[in-house]
């Protein structure tokens, strides 16, 4: 943290920003003086997988770039026919949908 005092405009400016907003200025900053003591030292983490290493770019370290699409193992389907001595019908008519909506009389 900075050593340094409580940097603020001049007097003549504080009284003029006073009157200008119609009331005191509260600092919303967070300066070393007005904050409490923190006794405790700072945290000594230990080193992980990439610490200190050089040439260790982040897209190679990345696990989500390892993700490819799934591979099949066996196939796992019954050999189809070509061909049977059975015709079946066509499911779909042979002529073109008419637009609009039609009435059957009978």
């Amino acid at each position: 943290m900075s050593s340094g005092g409580h940097r603020d405009v001049g007097p003549l400016l504080q009284m003029l920003r006073s009157f200008l907003r119609g009331r005191s200025w509260n600092e919303q900053l967070r300066q070393p003086q007005h904050l409490s003591h923190r006794p405790y030292p700072s945290a000594q983490l230990p080193g992980g997988p990439s610490h200190e290493t050089s040439a260790n770019y982040y897209y190679t370290r990345d696990a989500r770039r390892l993700v490819t699409p799934p591979v099949q193992v066996m196939d796992n389907t019954a050999k189809q026919l070509t061909q049977s001595g059975v015709k079946e019908a066509p499911l779909v008519s042979k002529t073109a949908p008419k637009p609009g909506f039609t009435y059957n009389w009978d």
